[in-house]
């Protein structure tokens, strides 16, 4: 083995060690002052408050003749599947998506302007997707959507937590 590739495997095996090291929260404190290019990632398994709320996004459409149509799915994200508690890359934008919905919910709550909620990255997120992901019903001028949120299985609960004006296509 030559010596640039001793070294390469020394520091990461050494990059190893202090990202364990990193997951301990005095320490964390400690490392960071160190790690000003942010190379250490926060592993964190488990939250320290488990979500007990799944979330939903639903669309509906106002159509030309002043009608509005049913709420539907924004996005049907398929069943999980055993191998995706190892591998599940198409988590992605259901996390983006959730993610932007509880943002969307702490901006509201935050503020009385309702520009300072439809101007957030996280409604813009979620309508850009709204309008891009879902069909449109035919005739359809505008779109309005709707962040809900569930509860259990049996004897589910529902909860609106959000719904936005209508935009126009």
């Amino acid at each position: 083995m030559s010596t640039i590739g001793a070294v390469a495997i020394g520091l990461v095996v050494l990059w190893l060690l202090v990202t364990i090291a990193y997951q301990n929260a005095p320490l964390r404190t400690k490392l960071s002052r160190l790690d000003v290019i942010k190379t250490l990632p926060n592993w964190s398994f488990f939250a320290p408050q488990p979500i007990t709320r799944d979330t939903h996004i639903v669309v509906r459409d106002l159509l030309v003749d002043g009608a509005v149509g049913a709420w539907r799915p924004a996005s049907a994200f398929p069943a999980r599947k055993v191998l995706h508690v190892i591998w599940h890359p198409e988590k992605r934008p259901e996390k983006i998506l959730r993610d932007a919905s509880r943002t969307l919910k702490l901006t509201r709550a935050r503020t009385t302007s309702a520009d300072v909620v439809q101007c957030s990255l996280a409604y813009l997120l979620i309508l850009h997707y709204c309008t891009g992901q879902s069909p449109r019903q035919l005739n359809a001028v505008a779109r309005q959507f709707a962040i809900v949120e569930t509860s259990g299985r049996e004897g589910r609960r529902i909860w609106i937590t959000f719904i936005s004006e209508f935009h126009r296509f």
